[in-house]
């Protein structure tokens, strides 16, 4: 049923046959689409597809795709398979004439299932893991960008709490031979972690499937991070060692989950305020 009258719509009409879909299969849903459209119940569909498991029979395929035979022959069948809707009198006959059957058409499962592969559905449907590869990860900007900040800010925080003398910029850690070499591979892992969220946009169903991902790294670090360590920069090392060893075990992208995206994922959850600051 459809409610919005005025609203484009598609309509799908499943038929679990064991053999093809003949046209005596088809008058009475046919019927009630014309009734009820003419009751205005709904409007009619915008495409009307009937899905069969093994497709429509030739007789049925050359009826479907000619409009004039079919509303002839729906009018001829009424009688005998449309009258528990209502008797064919003159006003529905004039419906049925101003119906249009143009939109009319048989779909077998199998072509349903080729339409959705590629699609984020597919592998929640049929399994076998995502349709599509992971492009190559986004490579961080020469200059650290502004949504950066706060996971940078976090990491230099650390810095100088491990560091002999202050470290009091991300300039300044950059050129430190230590601090230097980890904060610009943590920015690599930043942006990894941020390619994979972009990908599962486009493979997952759920709205915030990242997140839940996000969570389970999440789940897995928070003790590490909130133990005893010597610095704030031993803490960031700690967890995200401890984020490689997190098992992701049934979540939709752990066979695209790498080393580098834990790390990233760490980074993230800085950066989004989840872990406040590295040191004590």
């Amino acid at each position: 049923m459809h409610d919005g009258a005025d609203d484009p719509w598609d309509n799908y009409q499943c038929k679990q046959f064991a053999e093809k879909l003949r046209p005596a299969d088809i008058w009475i849903e046919i019927g009630k689409m014309v009734y009820w459209s003419w009751k205005g119940t709904y409007s009619p569909p915008r495409a009307y597809r009937f899905v069969s498991p093994l497709g429509a029979s030739p007789t049925l395929r050359d009826l479907l795709r000619d409009p004039d035979q079919l509303r002839k022959k729906l009018k001829s069948n009424w009688t005998k398979k449309c009258a528990s809707l209502a008797p064919l009198d003159g006003d529905l006959k004039k419906a049925i004439d101003a119906f249009d059957f143009s939109n009319y058409d048989v779909i077998t499962g199998e072509e349903i299932i080729k339409d959705l592969k590629g699609k984020a559905i597919y592998p929640v449907i049929f399994g076998g893991g995502l349709t599509k590869p992971r492009p190559a990860n986004q490579p961080p900007p020469d200059e650290i960008a502004e949504e950066e900040m706060p996971y940078v800010a976090a990491l230099v925080d650390a810095y100088t709490d491990h560091a002999a003398s202050p470290i009091a910029t991300a300039t300044e850690a950059l050129v430190h031979g230590t601090y230097g070499p980890h904060l610009r591979s943590s920015r690599r892992e930043f942006y990894c972690a941020e390619s994979l969220k972009a990908f599962s946009k486009d493979v997952l169903v759920e709205e915030d499937g990242f997140g839940s991902l996000q969570e389970e790294i999440h789940d897995g670090i928070r003790h590490t991070v909130a133990k005893q360590h010597s610095s704030g920069y031993d803490r960031v090392l700690s967890a995200c060692e401890q984020a490689t060893r997190v098992e992701v075990s049934d979540h939709p992208l752990r066979s695209d989950l790498k080393p580098a995206d834990r790390a990233g994922i760490c980074h993230q959850l800085a950066n989004d305020g989840r872990i406040e600051r590295w040191t004590t």
